[in-house]
């Protein structure tokens, strides 16, 4: 009862903040816990896959939906067959909510770049560091926006995103996805 109040409001967070054929396809991942880009085709026979597919990815850069791969054996051909599996992030919808209390908090730790920050990855979602640069209008705050990047990476606001696969195995690492390489705020005087 409780995670469908939940599903149900992250739909509706999604429909407002996506529209309705991103809202339509995370229904229909959240309600068969996660599904194949064919499976979706399959279940949404009405709107092309080209809509569905960038949906997918919108949705993946803003950290709501995970893709996982799975290994299938294809008895015809003799080989290992990987798909992959479209698998809902709930809780990242509901930190959505929060976005004006965690902009606050970030303002207030960061200072208006911070918060400028921040509403970048809100508004775009994952992100190159060198692509943060490119909406700050002022060259001469570049040092700043450096300084500010590096303490919200120490403090663990921004994560580097690596995702190992090892191609002997055919597996994925999963303890290994999140790699953080965080150095001291102040070094120690010897």
């Amino acid at each position: 009862m409780f995670s469908d109040i939940l599903a149900d409001l992250s739909i509706e967070k999604i429909r407002k903040d996506f529209g309705d054929v991103a809202a339509t396809v995370f229904n229909i991942i959240t309600n068969n816990g996660g599904c194949s880009f064919e499976e979706l085709n399959f279940l949404i026979p009405n709107i092309e896959y080209s809509i569905i597919r960038f949906s997918i990815l919108t949705l993946f850069q803003h950290n709501i939906v995970f893709l996982s791969p799975k290994f299938e054996p294809n008895l015809k051909i003799s080989q290992i067959l990987a798909k992959i599996k479209i698998l809902p992030r709930l809780h990242e919808c509901i930190y959505r909510f929060r976005y004006s209390r965690f902009s606050a908090l970030i303002e207030h730790e960061f200072g208006q770049i911070g918060r400028r920050i921040s509403e970048i990855f809100y508004e775009k979602g994952q992100l190159l560091i060198e692509e943060v640069f490119h909406y700050f209008f002022f060259k001469e705050k570049i040092f700043k926006t450096e300084n500010v990047l590096i303490q919200m990476a120490r403090d663990g606001f921004i994560e580097c995103l690596f995702f190992n696969f090892d191609f002997k195995n055919l597996n994925c690492d999963q303890k290994t996805f999140f790699l953080k390489i965080k150095k001291p705020l102040k070094s120690k005087k010897n």
